[in-house]
Formats: C-alpha cells, sequence, structure tokens
C-alpha cells in the first residue's frame, strides 16, 4: 500500500529509531543479499534472478523495521532478525560493476526513512502499517534491478530515485517484470486512439460504402452468370432505387420487398430501439477478453505483485471505449442496436470497472501526498478523471435512492392517513425505502446478469430459424428449378424471412426511451472524458515505473482481439440474414 502522510500518534514513541542506525543495520544484517543484488552479472544471469536477490533484500529490511516498530531497537547484531534465506547466487561478470544500493536507497526514500520514528511506538498494533514506509525501500530495489540492466552506471542513481519514489503517491498496479527496455507511454495512448478510430470507421463503411462495394460485385458476377446462361441478356433497372421507388429486374424480383420498417436511407432518424443481448455479449466479452489476455501476456511478477488481479483487470476495462461516438451514430437507423448495446455496457464497466479502481485515487483530489516532491497538480486530475468515470454510476443510485424513498414516503402518508401515528412510524418510511432501493438495484444485477442467457436464447433462435429456412429453400430448389433464379435478390443469397420475437425480445418505440436515450449518450460522453483523463495521466505519472515486458504481445492483444471478436459476430449476422445488403439501395445494419 502507498504512503500517502504521516499519522502522528498520541503514544509516547519508545523506541531507538534513526535514518543512519537503520542503514547501518540494513548494511550489517542485510549484507549478504544486498551483495547478490548489486554484483553486475554475466549474460547468463536472468532478470528474474536479480529481481529475486531484490526480494531478498526488500524482505530483510522489512525485518528491521518490524524492530524498530516493535520497540525492540535496531542494532547490528543477527540475532535480532528472524529473517534467514540463503542468499541468491550471481555470477559476476569482472568487468563491469554497479554503484553501491544503500546509498541510493538513503537518497530516494530519504521521506520515508525520516518520517518512520513519527509512529514507532511500543506497540505492535501499528505492524500493518509499516508497508506505508517499506513501500519504497521494496520498489528502489526492483528500480535498482531495472535501471543496471536498461541505464549506463552514472545513470543508475538518478534513475532508482526518479522512479521508485512515486510510491508514495501512486498505488502500483503492475511491477517491473525484466523488460530490457520500457516502451514510451504514448504508444499506450495512440494504440488507444487506434482502436477506437477503427471501430467508428470501421461501423460508418460497413453501412456507408461496404453494401455499395459488394452490391456492385455481385451485380456484376450476378451479369456474367446470365451472360453465360442466356446469350444477350442485360439486366434492367427501372426507377430510382435511392428514392424507394419500383426496381424491377428482368428476374421479376422487387427489390421494395424488404422487412417492414427499412429504410433505404441510412441517415433516417430511429424510433424503434432494441436492446439486443448478442450485441451486448459482443461488447461486454471483447472488453472482458482483452483485458483478462493483457492480464496473462503482461504476467505479474512471480516475486512481487503491484496489485490484485481484480484491480489489474479493472485497470485495463477502463480503458478509453468508443461507446459515446457509437452514441451519436445510433440517433439513426443502421446503428442504433450496436449504439444501445455498447452504451449499457460502457455503463455496466463504469459501475464496476470504474468504481473499483477509482476508490483507489479519489481521495487525492482534496487530499494530496504528504511527500512535497509529490505532483500535486497532476495527481488532482488524475484524482477528477477518476471521479468522472464514476459519476453515472453513482447518479443512477442516487436516482433509484429517491425514487425510493419517494415511493415509501407516499406509502407512509397514505398509511398514516388511514390510522392513528405510533412511535417510530418515522423510521419505518426509511427502512421501507431502503429495501425498495435494495430491491430496484437486485433487479438491475439480475437483469444484467440475465443477458447473457438471453443472448444465447437469441442467437440459438437464429441459428434454428436460420436453418429451417435453408432447408426449406433446397426444398423449394429440388421442386421448383426455376426458383434458383428468384432468390438471388440478396447478395449473401438469403431470402429475407420474419424476425422471430426471440431473437429481439428488448424492443421499446417509447419516446420516453428517446430522452432516456440522450442521457445515455450524455453519460458515456462524461465516462469516457474520465477514462482518458485517468488512463492517460495515470500512464504519465509513472513514466518508467510502468514498464511492462512483451508489449509487441500486448499490442497484438489490443489490435486483434477486438477485431476477431467484431468479426466472428459480424459473419454469425451475415450468415442469419441479420445483416443484408439489398440490390439497388444502399441500407445496412452496422457491425
Amino acid at each position: 500500500m502507498a504512503y500517502y502522510g504521516v499519522t502522528n500518534t498520541t503514544a509516547t514513541p519508545r523506541c531507538t529509531y534513526s535514518t543512519d542506525l537503520f542503514i547501518e543495520s540494513a548494511s550489517d544484517i542485510c549484507g549478504r543479499y544486498i551483495k547478490p543484488l548489486q554484483v553486475c552479472p554475466t549474460k547468463d544471469v536472468t532478470p528474474a534472478v536479480r529481481l529475486e536477490a531484490a526480494s531478498q533484500v526488500s524482505l530483510c529490511m522489512h525485518s528491521i523495521w518490524d524492530q524498530g516498530w516493535a520497540s525492540n531497537g535496531l542494532n547490528t547484531s543477527t540475532q535480532n532478525t528472524s529473517f534467514n534465506l540463503a542468499p541468491v547466487t550471481v555470477e559476476k561478470d569482472p568487468e563491469c560493476a554497479y554503484p553501491d544500493f544503500l546509498p541510493i536507497l538513503q537518497k530516494t526514500c530519504a521521506f520515508d526513512l525520516d518520517h518512520f520514528d513519527d509512529t514507532c511506538n511500543a506497540t505492535t498494533s501499528g505492524l500493518s502499517e509499516r508497508f506505508d514506509y517499506t513501500a519504497c525501500q521494496q520498489h528502489a530495489a526492483i528500480q535498482y534491478v531495472r535501471c543496471t540492466l536498461q541505464k549506463d552506471a552514472d545513470e543508475v542513481e538518478n534513475c532508482v530515485s526518479r522512479n521508485a519514489v512515486k510510491v508514495d503517491w501512486l498505488d502500483q498496479l503492475q511491477t517491473y517484470t525484466g523488460a530490457k527496455s520500457c516502451t514510451r507511454i504514448i504508444l499506450y495512448l495512440v494504440i488507444q486512439v487506434l482502436h477506437n478510430l477503427r471501430h467508428i470507421i470501421g461501423s460508418l463503411l460497413s453501412v456507408l460504402l461496404l453494401p455499395v462495394v459488394i452490391r456492385s460485385t455481385f451485380q456484376k458476377w450476378s451479369s456474367r452468370k446470365r451472360s453465360r446462361q442466356t446469350p444477350g441478356f442485360e439486366m434492367a433497372h427501372h426507377g430510382d432505387p435511392t428514392k424507394g421507388e419500383a426496381h424491377v429486374t428482368e428476374r421479376g424480383v422487387n427489390v421494395n420487398d424488404v422487412p417492414e420498417g427499412t429504410p433505404i436511407s441510412p441517415w433516417t432518424r430511429e424510433k424503434r430501439y432494441t436492446l439486443k443481448a448478442t450485441r451486448m455479449l459482443q461488447t461486454m466479452g471483447r472488453e472482458l477478453l482483452t483485458a483478462y489476455l493483457t492480464f496473462l501476456v503482461l504476467d505479474q511478477s512471480k516475486v512481487f505483485r503491484g496489485a490484485s488481479f481484480g484491480e489489474e483487470v479493472s485497470f485495463y476495462l477502463i480503458r478509453p471505449r468508443p461507446a459515446p461516438f457509437y452514441g451519436i451514430l445510433g440517433f439513426f437507423v443502421p446503428w442504433s442496436q450496436k449504439a444501445l448495446a455498447e452504451l449499457v455496457v460502457d455503463g455496466i464497466l463504469s459501475f464496476g470497472a470504474g468504481t473499483n479502481v477509482a476508490s483507489r485515487f479519489w481521495h487525492l483530489v482534496n487530499k494530496p501526498p504528504a511527500d512535497p516532491a509529490a505532483p500535486a497538480g497532476d495527481l488532482k486530475t488524475l484524482a477528477v478523471g477518476a471521479i468522472m468515470m464514476c459519476i453515472p454510476a453513482f447518479t443512477v443510485l442516487a436516482i433509484t435512492f429517491l425514487i425510493s424513498m419517494g415511493y415509501a414516503a407516499v406509502a407512509d402518508d397514505s398509511s398514516s392517513s388511514r390510522r392513528k401515528k405510533k412511535d417510530g412510524d418515522g423510521w419505518a418510511w426509511l427502512v421501507a425505502g431502503l429495501c425498495i432501493w435494495a430491491m430496484q438495484l437486485l433487479l438491475i444485477g439480475l437483469f444484467i446478469c440475465a443477458l447473457p442467457l438471453i443472448a444465447i436464447i437469441e442467437m440459438l433462435a437464429s441459428t434454428i430459424i436460420t436453418i429451417r429456412n435453408h432447408i426449406k429453400r433446397r426444398k423449394d430448389r429440388n421442386n421448383n428449378p426455376t426458383f434458383a433464379d428468384s432468390e438471388d435478390s440478396s447478395w449473401t443469397g438469403v431470402m429475407q424471412r420474419a424476425r422471430s420475437k426471440w431473437e429481439e425480445p428488448l424492443t421499446t418505440e417509447s419516446r420516453r426511451f428517446r430522452v432516456m436515450y440522450v442521457l445515455f449518450v450524455f453519460a458515456s460522453f462524461i465516462i469516457n472524458v474520465g477514462n482518458w483523463v485517468f488512463f492517460g495521466m495515470y500512464l504519465t505519472i509513472e513514466g518508467e515505473m510502468f514498464c511492462p515486458a512483451k508489449v509487441d504481445e500486448l499490442v497484438a492483444v489490443w489490435i486483434l482481439v477486438p477485431l476477431g471478436i467484431d468479426m466472428f459476430f459480424f459473419a454469425f449476422r451475415m450468415w442469419t440474414g441479420e445483416i443484408v445488403f439489398w440490390e439497388g439501395t444502399s441500407y445496412a445494419v452496422a457491425v
């Protein structure tokens, strides 16, 4: 846990701690562990071995801290520590040398070392709080390994002191695992920009350009096919299909025989919103799988762990998302289903991952760290971003709470008018309101948990109906040879069919919902501005402290995994006929 301030105790300190005595004790008691750490190793020694040496140094120093905290005093006797591990063996390279570790530690953690005696007392009740002070020396050992690996010997001291001290004001979500170089922070931000652009541009092109390309390709293919079957044949077109006029080919297929409500122009305003559980499954699965694979690829150090599994996955879940831009496109028919799913998932992740991450940082908005070296302005900006990405979630909690209390108050007034009021009735409506509120939150939670099941039902319904439709078409083709000439009205070869209610069970045409949709879009902008501010500022403040290995694999995960999931669901919708490009129109459903 990072150190954020000094808590002065009213107890009389009785320990014999001093910074000089601590360094003297560390040199004597932990000297056999420090020696392998500061040895310049041969090329055969891996960073993992040196990180193990750093771990031993850190643990040994922890035992010295414990002595001071428990009022045992600090001295140079090895009898006073129970830490007794065999030191790591590191083969020395005689042609190089590293600077001594302890002077670098003393410079890096001066603030923590000087303030240890402010809380040193005669009890052991505060032993857990020692991590406020030992975090710096632990990360100083880790950064010593990194800096000696990545920097010249004369740059090591500045490298360690500039980075390890950051644990005094910023919780660490990722520890160093042995990367030979640190990737510039701008790369992670550029990847996020490209990720969002890929989503938005891809969604626009799938509606505005892809149908035109596919229609043109299909018409050429169909014309050549018919020319081979009927010499001299030319496909005739009548009317302006973009205006919805009759467009009849020689095959006798009228492209106005499209499903009811299907517009020709993609810029038709949406009045009928459908929350497709399969769309939500796609979006949620994309975000969760990407975050989980990121955790596996970066793989926390086996020696040191900066954060729990949930905290680290939550951090990668709050990366900026394209939801607000989808929300704007969702005002128009082709993008409405995709947009609504993105907005709902955006809110769910804000409530879950967003609050989990922000709870560790939002106090910095009005409580700067005690360490004067802390960048107070940047940390305040970080905290503002953390709060912003949670505002919609807490707004929903506040609104549902007020609604619940209102229902309870109205019910209490109605009940009081029919009977004599008793003592304690004033608390009854409050308890009733809390129960109603809890029930509302439970129903919302159950609905969210049920969405994967609804998505499975939707996909099964689409699959079954599609298979039945293919079987029926095959029978019709066998019974009527001319049927093949009339089934090519769509480039996929799939005739349009009525949609089952099981494929779109969550549909509304309510005008009130359109107002709510506007609020969803506004909330999503707040969430993702917060995501950008927090994610960008956290990485900027961290600098070289955020130095994961396998960055090339990380880039592949952040780009290819979302693309692969989107393409899978796009192919499924094409196969089931949910996405059909009609000849003579420019309409399609966004991928």
